[in-house]
């Protein structure tokens, strides 16, 4: 999985641990150990920074733990009853949303992990969450996307390009969309 810079470090993992080391050095600043391994996202990110002292990794094929730098340990956070994307929870929008295995998200409080809501579009869904005026955007990878509340209610579908591999949240209302050979930047505010 792909290191985070993090603190004065970089966040490691691997197996059932994850470590945080000074990039000038190579000295280990901490290490935490999980319940079970960290999942494999085969070389992207796993781990998903929520503030400078809190981060976030998922482990098996159903949970998430919270990572603090104040501490030793590595706290169970969220355990969901079905298998998750083995990806890196994304966190927008004051909630972290985990993508699962299919066409669905679930969303959880960053703080006791009690889960928010749940939504299935019934298409499966390119990794990426966008930040829209009091909600989220999800694409799915044949192109449609679908405009969420804040509370995870499904307000509006729409076409918009074909295949989509990649969204990406650019921050003020706006959507990056990598499709097969095409790289677009799409509004995402109530005036698209």
């Amino acid at each position: 999985m792909l290191p985070l810079p993090w603190g004065n470090g970089v966040l490691l993992g691997n197996g059932t641990k994850a470590w945080l080391i000074d990039p000038r050095s190579g000295g280990e600043l901490g290490r935490w150990s999980l319940p079970e391994p960290l999942a494999d996202t085969d070389n992207r990110p796993a781990f998903t920074l929520v503030d400078h002292d809190r981060c976030l990794a998922p482990y098996g094929h159903r949970s998430l733990a919270g990572i603090r730098l104040t501490s030793a340990h590595a706290d169970p956070l969220f355990q969901h009853d079905a298998d998750l994307a083995a990806a890196a929870p994304e966190f927008t929008g004051g909630v972290v949303l985990m993508r699962e295995r299919g066409a669905g998200y679930v969303a959880a409080d960053p703080e006791n992990g009690s889960a928010l809501w749940r939504v299935d579009v019934g298409q499966p869904l390119a990794g990426g969450v966008g930040r829209a005026d009091k909600g989220f955007v999800m694409v799915s990878r044949s192109g449609v996307l679908f405009r969420l509340g804040s509370d995870g209610n499904l307000l509006e579908r729409s076409s918009s390009v074909a295949r989509v591999i990649a969204p990406r949240d650019l921050g003020a209302g706006e959507m990056m969309l990598i499709t097969k050979g095409t790289l677009r930047v799409i509004r995402i505010d109530h005036s698209s």
